[in-house]
């Protein structure tokens, strides 16, 4: 079954208390909103159920629709694995958290599990990004902390970092709608 659940303007404490009560009635969820390219690539780098948005298409008549179904239809660029932009960068970034701390915490062998590379590091490093690039340096100092674990304030040190990457994600996201 698919229920429209929640839309981008919902407080975020709702948005994942609906999207855990979709996952626990084994509901589909459906985003809806997704309005731009890089949007559409952080939902697609989140691995969302369903999306719905100008982003993949405008509003049209029904029989538009079965053409453009007929036709086959190709969503713009990008995928869950190799983001398109740097909001699903970032996206992709954010859905790894969880697997790192349980790294940083001991609860995965690391080695029998090399995580691969950070995609928001790797989409910056394709896009020319050297490594005194404000996000990149900031990157290498939350892995630094992360395979530290004797450094005292562990976790208040890494909010502080995702929080300082945030903000300089946020900031580059606004340089590049202004541009």
């Amino acid at each position: 079954m698919s229920w429209p659940i929640f839309s981008p303007n919902i407080p975020s404490i709702s948005k994942k208390s609906l999207e855990l009560l979709a996952n626990a009635l084994n509901a589909e969820s459906v985003i809806e909103g997704v309005e731009t390219l890089p949007i559409l690539d952080a939902m697609r780098a989140l691995h969302l159920d369903f999306i719905q948005g100008y982003a993949i298409a405008r509003p049209m008549p029904a029989d538009a629709l079965m053409a453009m179904v007929v036709q086959g239809y190709d969503l713009p660029e990008g995928s869950a694995k190799h983001p398109a932009s740097l909001l699903g960068a970032y996206a992709a970034h954010l859905l790894r958290r969880p697997l790192m701390d349980a790294l940083r915490r001991g609860w995965i062998d690391i080695s029998v599990t090399t995580p691969p590379p950070c995609p928001l590091v790797a989409f910056l490093r394709e896009h020319g990004a050297a490594e005194d690039h404000p996000i990149v340096a900031a990157h290498h100092r939350l892995v630094s902390v992360k395979s530290n674990p004797e450094q005292g304030y562990l976790d208040q040190t890494l909010n502080h970092i995702e929080t300082e990457i945030q903000e300089l994600v946020r900031e580059a996201i606004h340089l590049e709608q202004r541009e």
